[in-house]
């Protein structure tokens, strides 16, 4: 199967190991196909399914109602490049060479390490990129729900029963596109209506600039563009950026600026089928 013929998209992450609720490991399925099995949606971050790619990934909550794909991105990281090295520290050379030929060789040292030896700060903190949030009416009370993970195909799978309707996502991370794809369907023609939309992280008070923004491209691609946090006291930051779009097999999909921030609505779709899609972070 293609793998970049399927779903809704976003730019994304890596994460942990979901738990509670799995079938048991030495069951037949479990063993026999390689899945880690759920009976409900995850209550909490360590609880959702991850997906990746190696530079892109998320964590799959299972949500009905409400889902969320926490995203990750492997360059988004607090602060940005600076210079170790002391501006005044040349200024120390010509004293430390006179200690070395004097033979004076624990001075030149103490006295190197004081003046000229880079001041590398501690490791900066892997922030992550944002959240993609997908709203789906009259999907809050659903029957027959299960939710997986396939380790041999690297699929996370939410489906479930409403309305009479059987409902499938599948999310998973395409190394040759380097998108997050999520596949929406639904067996009942033209029964999907949901939006889509990004969120970012809100930076500490402090920060000294807006934490992101959702923008918006018509004719339907929502936007994620942001700086990443402070770190010690470099003076740049990561500047980010995470696109979502949408296309529909049937029904439709269009901008919805009806909100706080901008999202994509599809209505009356049977299944969700995507365009390729970049991300990009500096």
């Amino acid at each position: 199967m293609a793998r970049r013929a399927l779903g809704l998209l976003a730019a994304a992450a890596l994460g942990a190991a979901a738990a509670g609720g799995t079938a048991p490991y030495g069951s037949d399925e479990a063993q026999q196909n390689l899945k880690l099995i759920y009976h409900r949606p995850a209550a909490a971050w360590i609880e959702a399914l991850p997906v990746g790619n190696g530079r892109l990934g998320a964590m799959v909550f299972g949500g009905t109602h409400s889902e969320r794909l926490a995203l990750n991105e492997a360059t988004v990281w607090t602060g940005g490049p600076y210079d170790p090295n002391p501006p005044d520290g040349h200024r120390s050379l010509p004293e430390i060479r006179k200690l070395v030929f004097s033979g004076r060789l624990a001075e030149a040292e103490a006295l190197f390490e004081r003046s000229m030896m880079p001041k590398v700060w501690e490791q900066a903190r892997f922030q992550p990129l944002g959240d993609l949030i997908l709203t789906l009416p009259d999907h809050a009370f659903p029957s027959e729900y299960r939710r997986e993970l396939d380790l041999d195909t690297a699929i996370a799978t939410t489906r479930y029963r409403v309305g009479g309707a059987m409902v499938q996502r599948e999310v998973f991370a395409s190394a040759t596109d380097d998108v997050i794809v999520i596949h929406i369907a639904s067996d009942r023609p033209a029964a999907l209506e949901l939006t889509a939309t990004l969120a970012g992280r809100v930076n500490p008070k402090g920060a000294g600039d807006a934490a992101f923004e959702i923008t918006s491209e018509p004719p339907g691609t929502v936007g994620l563009r942001g700086r990443t946090d402070r770190f010690a006291d470099a003076t740049e930051r990561l500047r980010y950026e995470a696109l979502l779009k949408a296309s529909v097999q049937d029904g439709s999909v269009r901008l919805d600026f009806e909100r706080e921030h901008p999202e994509l609505r599809v209505e009356n779709a049977s299944s969700l089928v995507p365009p390729r899609a970049t991300t990009s972070a500096a």
